[in-house]
């Protein structure tokens, strides 16, 4: 089984849409650096969610990768919090707020990195 045609065909629209926003972001680059920087990091890392979840499926069929399977499925849990911390920070101004959100984020992780 090739993995790279069977991720790139089930992530088709993902890459596409990956692409089309930093191609759009690239090209206002005269808006705020945060403006510009957000859309980028979200969509990367919406990617790397991507990626990391076929890694985790493919480590859970091979009985030997088990800690990479534990691992990904961490990981990707992180990548989701950060991933709604970064759309709160394209929305949200208040510094308080975005710190509070960001010890969160940091909370999940220790909290999922108790499960490895």
């Amino acid at each position: 089984m090739n993995y790279f045609a069977d991720y790139f065909i089930k992530n088709f629209f993902l890459l596409c849409l990956t692409f089309g926003v930093i191609f759009m972001v690239l090209r206002s680059y005269r808006a705020r650096k945060i403006a510009v920087l957000m859309p980028i990091l979200i969509v990367s890392t919406a990617v790397l969610l991507s990626i990391t979840y076929q890694v985790e499926l493919f480590a859970q069929t091979q009985p030997q990768l088990i800690f990479l399977a534990t691992f990904c499925y961490f990981f990707g849990f992180v990548l989701r919090t950060l991933v709604l911390y970064f759309f709160a920070r394209l929305a949200i101004e208040n510094k308080l707020i975005l710190a509070i959100g960001l010890g969160l984020v940091i909370l999940n992780a220790i909290i999922y990195s108790s499960s490895l």
